[in-house]
Protein backbone atom coordinates (compact mmCIF):
# COMPACT_ATOMS: atom_id res chain seq x y z
CA UNK A 1 0.00 0.00 0.00
CA UNK A 2 2.57 2.92 0.45
CA UNK A 3 4.21 2.19 -2.92
CA UNK A 4 0.52 2.16 -4.69
CA UNK A 5 -0.43 5.46 -3.26
CA UNK A 6 2.10 6.98 -5.15
CA UNK A 7 1.12 6.06 -7.81
CA UNK A 8 -2.06 7.81 -9.98
CA UNK A 9 -4.81 5.92 -9.10
CA UNK A 10 -6.44 5.98 -13.06
CA UNK A 11 -2.80 4.39 -14.05
CA UNK A 12 -3.70 1.15 -11.72
CA UNK A 13 -6.92 0.40 -13.45
CA UNK A 14 -6.87 -1.70 -16.84
CA UNK A 15 -10.40 -1.65 -19.35
CA UNK A 16 -12.07 0.37 -21.48
CA UNK A 17 -14.47 2.32 -18.00
CA UNK A 18 -12.14 5.09 -18.38
CA UNK A 19 -13.66 5.81 -21.39
CA UNK A 20 -17.35 5.72 -20.33
CA UNK A 21 -17.47 8.29 -17.62
CA UNK A 22 -16.40 11.66 -17.07
CA UNK A 23 -12.84 12.74 -15.97
CA UNK A 24 -13.59 14.51 -12.68
CA UNK A 25 -16.14 12.05 -11.43
CA UNK A 26 -13.99 8.65 -11.57
CA UNK A 27 -10.40 10.98 -10.20
CA UNK A 28 -12.73 11.81 -7.02
CA UNK A 29 -13.92 8.45 -6.63
CA UNK A 30 -10.65 6.99 -7.28
CA UNK A 31 -9.26 9.58 -4.59
CA UNK A 32 -12.19 8.64 -2.06
CA UNK A 33 -11.54 4.82 -2.30
CA UNK A 34 -7.51 5.07 -2.20
CA UNK A 35 -8.24 7.56 0.94
CA UNK A 36 -11.00 5.12 2.16
CA UNK A 37 -8.18 2.33 1.86
CA UNK A 38 -5.48 4.27 3.85
CA UNK A 39 -8.26 5.40 6.40
CA UNK A 40 -9.41 1.82 7.00
CA UNK A 41 -5.55 0.52 7.60
CA UNK A 42 -3.86 3.67 9.49
CA UNK A 43 -0.46 4.89 9.29
CA UNK A 44 2.36 4.94 11.75
CA UNK A 45 2.67 8.28 12.69
CA UNK A 46 6.73 7.75 13.01
CA UNK A 47 7.25 5.53 10.17
CA UNK A 48 4.50 6.15 7.18
CA UNK A 49 6.16 8.15 4.05
CA UNK A 50 5.08 11.42 2.90
CA UNK A 51 2.70 10.10 0.07
CA UNK A 52 0.64 7.54 2.81
CA UNK A 53 0.45 10.24 5.07
CA UNK A 54 -1.00 12.54 2.53
CA UNK A 55 -3.48 10.10 1.72
CA UNK A 56 -5.04 10.30 5.38
CA UNK A 57 -8.61 12.04 5.22
CA UNK A 58 -8.01 15.54 5.85
CA UNK A 59 -4.35 15.72 5.87
CA UNK A 60 -3.09 15.95 2.54
CA UNK A 61 0.04 16.58 0.52
CA UNK A 62 1.52 20.38 2.75
CA UNK A 63 0.43 18.93 6.27
CA UNK A 64 2.28 15.48 5.24
CA UNK A 65 5.47 17.29 4.31
CA UNK A 66 5.14 19.40 7.70
CA UNK A 67 5.27 15.83 9.58
CA UNK A 68 7.61 14.37 7.83
CA UNK A 69 9.97 17.24 8.20
CA UNK A 70 8.80 17.68 12.33
CA UNK A 71 9.58 14.27 12.64
CA UNK A 72 13.41 14.07 10.87
CA UNK A 73 14.14 17.26 13.13
CA UNK A 74 12.88 16.29 16.05
CA UNK A 75 12.82 12.21 16.59
CA UNK A 76 9.15 9.90 16.49
CA UNK A 77 6.62 10.92 17.96
CA UNK A 78 6.46 9.80 21.67
CA UNK A 79 2.66 9.33 21.44
CA UNK A 80 -0.58 10.51 19.30
CA UNK A 81 -0.63 14.26 21.39
CA UNK A 82 2.65 14.70 20.36
CA UNK A 83 1.61 15.39 16.83
CA UNK A 84 -0.43 18.83 18.00
CA UNK A 85 3.69 19.96 18.14
CA UNK A 86 3.78 19.82 13.79
CA UNK A 87 2.94 23.71 12.99
CA UNK A 88 -0.51 23.29 11.53
CA UNK A 89 -2.58 20.79 12.98
CA UNK A 90 -4.21 22.86 14.97
CA UNK A 91 -7.40 21.04 17.03
CA UNK A 92 -9.99 21.03 14.54
CA UNK A 93 -7.25 18.78 12.03
CA UNK A 94 -5.88 17.05 15.01
CA UNK A 95 -9.29 15.98 15.64
CA UNK A 96 -9.91 14.66 12.10
CA UNK A 97 -6.70 13.09 10.97
CA UNK A 98 -5.41 11.72 14.96
CA UNK A 99 -8.01 8.10 14.65
CA UNK A 100 -6.32 7.33 11.14
CA UNK A 101 -2.87 7.52 13.13
CA UNK A 102 -0.64 5.49 15.44
CA UNK A 103 1.85 5.00 17.26
CA UNK A 104 2.76 1.50 18.05
CA UNK A 105 5.89 2.30 20.44
CA UNK A 106 3.72 4.84 22.77
CA UNK A 107 3.84 3.52 26.82
CA UNK A 108 -0.31 3.34 25.83
CA UNK A 109 -1.10 0.32 24.34
CA UNK A 110 -4.54 2.48 22.80
CA UNK A 111 -2.08 4.59 20.99
CA UNK A 112 -2.01 1.69 18.16
CA UNK A 113 -5.55 0.99 18.03
CA UNK A 114 -8.12 2.93 15.79
CA UNK A 115 -9.41 4.21 18.52
CA UNK A 116 -10.04 7.78 18.47
CA UNK A 117 -8.52 9.66 22.00
CA UNK A 118 -11.97 11.37 22.12
CA UNK A 119 -12.86 7.73 22.84
CA UNK A 120 -10.27 6.99 25.24
CA UNK A 121 -12.63 7.15 28.28
CA UNK A 122 -14.86 4.99 27.27
CA UNK A 123 -12.60 2.32 26.42
CA UNK A 124 -10.98 2.24 29.77
CA UNK A 125 -14.46 2.45 31.50
CA UNK A 126 -15.19 -0.36 29.67
CA UNK A 127 -11.58 -2.32 30.44
CA UNK A 128 -12.37 -1.25 34.34
CA UNK A 129 -15.88 -3.02 34.23
CA UNK A 130 -14.21 -6.08 32.79
CA UNK A 131 -11.45 -6.02 34.71
CA UNK A 132 -12.06 -7.78 37.85
CA UNK A 133 -8.19 -8.12 39.05
CA UNK A 134 -7.52 -5.10 38.91
CA UNK A 135 -4.46 -4.98 36.19
CA UNK A 136 -6.25 -2.87 32.99
CA UNK A 137 -5.55 0.13 33.99
CA UNK A 138 -2.01 1.92 35.86
CA UNK A 139 -2.56 5.21 37.58
CA UNK A 140 0.54 5.64 38.14
CA UNK A 141 2.24 9.39 37.55
CA UNK A 142 -1.16 10.53 37.13
CA UNK A 143 -1.87 9.53 33.96
CA UNK A 144 -4.29 6.66 32.75
CA UNK A 145 -2.61 4.39 30.57
CA UNK A 146 -3.30 0.79 29.34
CA UNK A 147 -0.55 -2.08 28.83
CA UNK A 148 -0.99 -4.72 25.84
CA UNK A 149 -0.36 -7.20 28.98
CA UNK A 150 -3.71 -5.91 30.30
CA UNK A 151 -5.82 -6.23 26.67
CA UNK A 152 -4.01 -9.76 26.36
CA UNK A 153 -5.26 -11.16 29.41
CA UNK A 154 -8.67 -8.99 29.18
CA UNK A 155 -9.11 -10.59 25.22
CA UNK A 156 -11.47 -13.72 26.54
CA UNK A 157 -13.93 -11.35 28.06
CA UNK A 158 -13.65 -9.18 25.21
CA UNK A 159 -14.23 -11.61 22.61
CA UNK A 160 -17.14 -12.73 24.39
CA UNK A 161 -18.94 -9.31 24.43
CA UNK A 162 -18.22 -8.93 20.78
CA UNK A 163 -19.75 -12.34 20.31
CA UNK A 164 -23.06 -10.77 22.65
CA UNK A 165 -25.54 -8.12 21.32
CA UNK A 166 -27.54 -7.77 24.16
CA UNK A 167 -24.65 -7.34 26.76
CA UNK A 168 -23.02 -5.02 23.62
CA UNK A 169 -26.58 -2.74 23.72
CA UNK A 170 -26.42 -3.17 27.62
CA UNK A 171 -23.30 -1.76 28.44
CA UNK A 172 -23.34 0.96 25.94
CA UNK A 173 -26.23 2.44 27.63
CA UNK A 174 -24.34 2.57 30.92
CA UNK A 175 -21.20 4.00 29.17
CA UNK A 176 -23.40 6.66 27.49
CA UNK A 177 -22.56 5.79 24.03
CA UNK A 178 -23.75 3.92 20.52
CA UNK A 179 -23.69 0.31 20.55
CA UNK A 180 -21.79 0.13 17.23
CA UNK A 181 -19.31 2.72 18.74
CA UNK A 182 -18.59 0.01 21.65
CA UNK A 183 -18.65 -2.73 19.36
CA UNK A 184 -15.47 -1.12 17.19
CA UNK A 185 -13.86 -0.18 20.36
CA UNK A 186 -14.34 -3.63 21.46
CA UNK A 187 -13.04 -5.21 18.36
CA UNK A 188 -9.99 -2.98 18.65
CA UNK A 189 -9.38 -3.67 22.17
CA UNK A 190 -9.20 -7.45 21.76
CA UNK A 191 -6.94 -7.10 18.56
CA UNK A 192 -4.65 -3.86 19.17
CA UNK A 193 -2.48 -3.18 16.17
CA UNK A 194 -3.99 -5.80 14.03
CA UNK A 195 -3.93 -5.36 10.25
CA UNK A 196 -7.67 -4.95 8.82
CA UNK A 197 -6.02 -6.46 5.59
CA UNK A 198 -5.39 -9.37 7.44
CA UNK A 199 -9.03 -9.10 9.21
CA UNK A 200 -11.76 -12.15 8.06
CA UNK A 201 -15.20 -11.82 7.60
CA UNK A 202 -17.10 -8.44 6.40
CA UNK A 203 -14.13 -6.17 8.06
CA UNK A 204 -11.83 -6.92 5.59
CA UNK A 205 -14.17 -7.42 2.81
CA UNK A 206 -12.60 -11.17 2.10
CA UNK A 207 -14.70 -13.60 0.30
CA UNK A 208 -15.11 -17.53 1.00
CA UNK A 209 -15.35 -20.15 -1.17
CA UNK A 210 -18.46 -22.26 -0.70
CA UNK A 211 -19.37 -25.85 -1.17
CA UNK A 212 -17.76 -29.25 1.02
CA UNK A 213 -14.26 -27.39 0.13
CA UNK A 214 -14.67 -24.07 1.93
CA UNK A 215 -11.65 -21.94 2.25
CA UNK A 216 -11.01 -18.26 2.47
CA UNK A 217 -9.51 -16.64 -0.44
CA UNK A 218 -7.36 -13.99 1.33
CA UNK A 219 -5.09 -16.15 2.47
CA UNK A 220 -4.81 -17.40 -1.23
CA UNK A 221 -3.18 -17.33 -4.49
CA UNK A 222 -3.43 -17.69 -7.81
CA UNK A 223 -1.73 -21.18 -7.41
CA UNK A 224 -4.33 -21.99 -5.14
CA UNK A 225 -7.11 -22.28 -7.43
CA UNK A 226 -8.25 -25.49 -8.78
CA UNK A 227 -10.61 -25.74 -11.79
CA UNK A 228 -14.30 -26.47 -9.98
CA UNK A 229 -13.48 -23.86 -6.97
CA UNK A 230 -16.77 -21.93 -6.18
CA UNK A 231 -15.96 -18.57 -5.33
CA UNK A 232 -18.98 -16.65 -3.59
CA UNK A 233 -19.49 -12.79 -3.60
CA UNK A 234 -17.24 -12.52 -6.50
CA UNK A 235 -16.82 -8.64 -7.49
CA UNK A 236 -17.13 -7.40 -10.87
CA UNK A 237 -14.35 -4.68 -11.94
CA UNK A 238 -15.03 -4.34 -15.93
CA UNK A 239 -17.48 -5.03 -18.46
CA UNK A 240 -16.38 -5.41 -21.75
CA UNK A 241 -17.76 -6.51 -25.24
CA UNK A 242 -16.20 -9.87 -24.91
CA UNK A 243 -16.59 -10.24 -21.44
CA UNK A 244 -16.51 -10.21 -17.41
CA UNK A 245 -13.68 -9.29 -15.73
CA UNK A 246 -14.04 -9.98 -11.98
CA UNK A 247 -11.87 -9.54 -8.08
CA UNK A 248 -11.62 -13.16 -6.87
CA UNK A 249 -9.23 -12.21 -3.98
CA UNK A 250 -6.14 -13.58 -5.68
CA UNK A 251 -4.37 -10.70 -6.42
CA UNK A 252 -5.26 -11.39 -10.23
CA UNK A 253 -8.74 -10.45 -11.96
CA UNK A 254 -10.57 -13.61 -13.49
CA UNK A 255 -12.35 -13.68 -16.82
CA UNK A 256 -16.09 -14.33 -17.75
CA UNK A 257 -16.05 -15.08 -21.10
CA UNK A 258 -19.65 -14.04 -22.93
CA UNK A 259 -19.88 -16.98 -24.20
CA UNK A 260 -20.00 -18.58 -20.84
CA UNK A 261 -23.14 -16.47 -20.02
CA UNK A 262 -26.05 -18.20 -21.58
CA UNK A 263 -28.38 -15.90 -23.61
CA UNK A 264 -25.73 -13.30 -23.41
CA UNK A 265 -24.27 -11.15 -26.00
CA UNK A 266 -21.98 -8.15 -26.51
CA UNK A 267 -24.25 -5.67 -26.45
CA UNK A 268 -26.35 -7.21 -23.29
CA UNK A 269 -23.61 -7.94 -20.93
CA UNK A 270 -23.45 -4.08 -20.21
CA UNK A 271 -27.24 -4.45 -19.08
CA UNK A 272 -26.65 -8.08 -17.19
CA UNK A 273 -23.35 -6.80 -15.31
CA UNK A 274 -22.05 -3.34 -13.80
CA UNK A 275 -19.03 -2.35 -11.97
CA UNK A 276 -19.13 -3.44 -8.35
CA UNK A 277 -22.26 -6.36 -8.54
CA UNK A 278 -21.21 -9.53 -6.69
CA UNK A 279 -21.62 -12.90 -8.43
CA UNK A 280 -21.56 -16.45 -7.28
CA UNK A 281 -18.62 -17.73 -10.19
CA UNK A 282 -16.85 -21.06 -10.40
CA UNK A 283 -13.21 -21.68 -12.01
CA UNK A 284 -13.05 -22.96 -15.21
CA UNK A 285 -9.80 -23.21 -15.43
CA UNK A 286 -6.14 -21.37 -14.32
CA UNK A 287 -2.96 -21.42 -16.19
CA UNK A 288 -0.30 -20.01 -13.37
CA UNK A 289 2.45 -19.63 -16.16
CA UNK A 290 0.10 -17.25 -18.14
CA UNK A 291 -1.41 -16.10 -15.01
CA UNK A 292 -4.91 -16.51 -16.16
CA UNK A 293 -7.85 -17.62 -14.73
CA UNK A 294 -11.18 -18.60 -16.72
CA UNK A 295 -14.67 -18.71 -14.96
CA UNK A 296 -17.99 -19.91 -15.28
CA UNK A 297 -21.21 -18.86 -13.29
CA UNK A 298 -21.74 -20.92 -10.62
CA UNK A 299 -24.70 -23.44 -9.76
CA UNK A 300 -27.55 -21.39 -8.80
CA UNK A 301 -25.32 -18.06 -8.22
CA UNK A 302 -26.32 -15.37 -6.01
CA UNK A 303 -26.03 -11.75 -7.84
CA UNK A 304 -26.52 -9.01 -5.99
CA UNK A 305 -26.76 -5.63 -7.56
CA UNK A 306 -24.25 -2.87 -6.15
Amino acid sequence: MAELVKIDPQSIGVGLYQHDVKGKRLEDELTATVESAVALVGANANTASESLLARIPSLGPALAAKIVAHRSANGPFRDRAALRTVPGVGSKTYEQIIGFLRVPDAKDALERTGIHPESYHIARKLLRALDGDGFAIDLTNDCETTSLDALRKLNPKLVALLGNDEDITARAASLGCHPLTLKDIASELAAPGADARESSGARSGARGFRGSDIRRVANRSLNDLRSGDDVSDAVVRNVVPFGVFFDIGVGRDALLHVSAVEGATAASLGSRFRVGDRVDVRVADVDPERRRINLRLAENPTHMKS
